[in-house]
């Protein structure tokens, strides 16, 4: 996102302040958030490429998924673990967990990442990604660090088909 905006090239996109935390703390999650919000408003979009304001159609892309990923479909403690079907799922997510997972679209396709989405009944909890047997992301709504509890339900789904999952407790 903020290479698609030329953030390097026009630094007027960034207030100052925001720009003296960047080159104090570097890119935190908090400061990545901040700078999102500023976007948001200057440059909606960049931010919304999947919507630009506009009523626009686009045409869903059915995933296909191997037979050893579709069993990461399961049932864990009362919370569901699913797979977007294609990419209308994959939209109606980030709108859900306002986040920008609907950009990994093209890495589903490919098959360099999973998108597995974890809800009890009707309401998401989190958003994980999986590389190479492995869970890279498993965040909240707005990128969020999940609660304790969550994460250790994650944790036992990840045990369960064997898909490495570390955390550090706090």
């Amino acid at each position: 996102m903020f290479v698609a905006v030329h953030i390097d090239e026009n630094e007027d996109f960034v207030n100052p302040i925001l720009q003296r935390q960047i080159l104090n703390e570097g890119l935190t999650q908090e400061i990545h958030d901040a700078m999102v919000e500023e976007l948001f408003i200057n440059r909606p979009d960049i931010v919304d490429r999947f919507n630009m304001g506009v009523d626009v159609k686009y045409e869903n892309v059915s995933y296909e998924y191997r037979a050893k990923d579709r069993l990461l479909e399961t049932i864990e403690e009362n919370y569901s673990f699913i797979l977007p079907k294609g990419t209308k799922d994959l939209r109606k997510w980030g709108n859900i967990f306002h986040n920008c997972v609907a950009s990994y679209n093209s890495a589903i396709i490919r098959k360099e990442s999973l998108i597995i989405a974890m809800k009890k009944q009707d309401k998401y909890i989190a958003c994980i990604e999986i590389r190479q047997g492995r869970i890279t992301q498993a965040l909240g709504h707005c990128n969020q660090k999940l609660d304790i509890r969550y994460r250790n339900i994650i944790k036992e789904w990840a045990n369960t088909h064997k898909i490495i999952y570390s955390y550090i407790v706090r």
